[in-house]
């Protein structure tokens, strides 16, 4: 019998590197960097990756405003997940 473990309390932290062709998915939690890796440019595909490995957890995305426009956004908020697009020149950096 499989045991299935309920994220519901989980917060996720989605960060995406948006491209025309795949993404560059970064996902962490408060505690602990879960994995990076690449996936095709498609929300669907992120979503089955988040509803496969954490069921019910609450999902906050960010990516960097491109000139692929605010579908990404659109589609990610359509799944309930918080988003964030980010300019880039207003994130913080170290010299």
């Amino acid at each position: 019998m499989e045991t299935q473990v309920n994220f519901n309390k989980l917060q996720l932290y989605v960060g995406i590197d948006v491209h025309k062709k795949q993404w560059s998915v970064s996902i962490f939690t408060d505690a602990a960097h879960h994995r990076t890796f690449t996936q095709p440019a498609s929300p669907e595909a992120l979503k089955t990756y988040l509803d496969h490995h954490f069921p019910e957890g609450s999902i906050i995305c960010a990516y960097e405003a491109t000139k692929l426009g605010f579908w990404i956004y659109r589609k990610l908020t359509s799944f309930g997940y918080k988003c964030l697009v980010v300019n880039a020149a207003d994130i913080p950096t170290s010299n």
